[in-house]
């Protein structure tokens, strides 16, 4: 190369190079900002949304940290799962038949002495009529219906025609009306029997009854 030219090329050089220097820079520049813009470059807000909202259902839920999958709806904690009040007792069941009943206990005024006449007048009658015991007895419609419940074990309380006491009994026997009475009672220990007619036939029932005292230990039933 010429030796003219060989300066012109160092002179050209030294012109240019702050100049490609300038370039360089700016370049670099230029890359650093195309590259900050792929970084600070804004997240559709649907998708963001949609993100937020599927954590936070997650974790308010009771879910574990992550969310819960998604389409699906976590479970509320045990704890916050209501519960059942517990159930009211119902009412007691009634006896079953043929189960033990308390004892009743029965009072009976007897109010005359007689037989057909004085039962038909609805009271409480006391007949002497050759029994094995005197018996006291009414019509079922005349409240001798109660002789019909009554069980080994019941307590009666008498008062009326020399009777007066408290009685308890101790077993019972079917007639027919018009049986003996001497027959129809005979076996049976009583110091009273009542009596009444069954509903609906001509049937009558006799209780056998024996004088007792309540202010002594009761004697169990037979």
């Amino acid at each position: 190369m010429h030796p003219d030219f060989a300066a012109y090329h160092r002179a050209r050089r030294r012109a240019v190079l702050p100049g490609r220097i300038a370039l360089v820079l700016v370049a670099v520049l230029l890359v650093g900002a195309a590259g900050w813009g792929i970084v600070t470059r804004p997240v559709p807000v649907s998708a963001a949304a949609a993100s937020v909202s599927g954590d936070s259902i997650g974790v308010l839920a009771g879910a574990p940290a992550g969310g819960a999958p998604a389409g699906t709806v976590p479970e509320p904690p045990a704890a916050d799962l209501p519960v059942a009040p517990a159930a009211e007792p119902g009412p007691a069941p009634a006896p079953a038949p043929g189960e033990p009943r308390a004892p009743l206990s029965v009072a009976i005024g007897v109010t005359a002495r007689g037989h057909q006449a004085e039962l038909d007048l609805c009271q409480w009658v006391r007949m002497d009529i050759g029994a094995v015991a005197p018996i006291v007895g009414a019509h079922n419609y005349c409240r001798g219906d109660v002789v019909l419940d009554l069980l080994p074990g019941d307590l009666v309380a008498l008062t009326g025609t020399e009777l007066d006491g408290d009685y308890q009994v101790t077993g019972s026997r079917d007639a027919q009306a018009g049986d003996d009475p001497a027959a129809a009672t005979a076996g049976l220990e009583a110091d009273l029997l009542l009596q009444t007619c069954y509903w609906g036939d001509t049937g009558l029932r006799l209780v056998a009854l024996r004088r007792v005292d309540l202010s002594l230990p009761p004697t169990p039933a037979p």
